[in-house]
């Protein structure tokens, strides 16, 4: 989730309130996990309507059927680069929008 650039409000009502603990953090981005993963959510330096709902596949083939899936169904299917998998800590993802324009991504996890 994109936050704007300060991170102090947000990361705050994410562990205050929602009991999430700080992963690690970067100059532009917290990471927070609720779980044994590394992380689950994201806030990041930039605009508030930049979103993305992100959900995790078990392996390639998972990632590559559901792209084939949804190309298929007449969604634009983007693979991400390496540099943005990097910043997800994801070994690959695809990005697309649903039917009502939000922003979606599979990942596959390492």
């Amino acid at each position: 989730m994109s936050t704007g650039t300060d991170f102090t409000f947000d990361h705050n009502f994410a562990t205050e309130f929602l009991g999430l603990e700080i992963a690690y953090r970067s100059k532009d981005a917290v990471y927070l996990k609720s779980d044994q993963r590394e992380h689950t959510l994201c806030y990041f330096a930039g605009s508030p309507a930049d979103q993305t709902a992100a959900f995790e596949v078990s392996d390639q083939s998972d990632l590559d059927a559901a792209a084939t899936e949804l190309d298929r169904l007449g969604h634009r299917v983007r693979f991400g680069t390496a540099k943005e998998a990097e910043l997800r800590h994801v070994r690959n993802f695809i990005a697309f929008r649903d039917p009502t324009g939000n922003n979606i991504e599979l990942v596959w996890r390492p």
